[in-house]
C-alpha cells in the first residue's frame, strides 16, 4: 500500500482502494484507520479541498464505518 501525502495539520497521508471502496487515513499521530464504503467521488473531493480536517469531519468521520489498522509488532 502506497500512501499519498497531503498537506494537513491532522492527516499525514491517504490511500484509496477502488476495488473495495475503502479509504485509509494515516493521521499525524501515527494511527492508521480504514473507512468503509467511501465512494471514488468522495475520495477525489477529499483530495481537492483546502481543509482536509473539515472535509474529514463533515463527510467521513461521522458518516462512515471505520476501524483502526494494527501493524505487526
Amino acid at each position: 500500500m502506497e500512501l499519498q501525502s497531503v498537506k494537513s495539520s491532522m492527516i499525514h497521508s491517504l490511500f484509496y482502494d477502488e476495488d473495495w471502496n475503502e479509504l485509509y487515513i494515516l493521521f499525524n499521530s501515527g494511527r492508521l484507520y480504514c473507512y468503509v464504503d467511501v465512494s471514488l467521488k468522495e475520495y477525489k473531493g477529499f483530495l481537492k479541498v483546502k481543509s482536509k480536517g473539515k472535509y474529514f469531519y463533515r463527510h467521513i468521520r461521522y458518516t462512515k464505518i471505520y476501524y483502526e489498522v494494527k501493524g505487526d509488532k
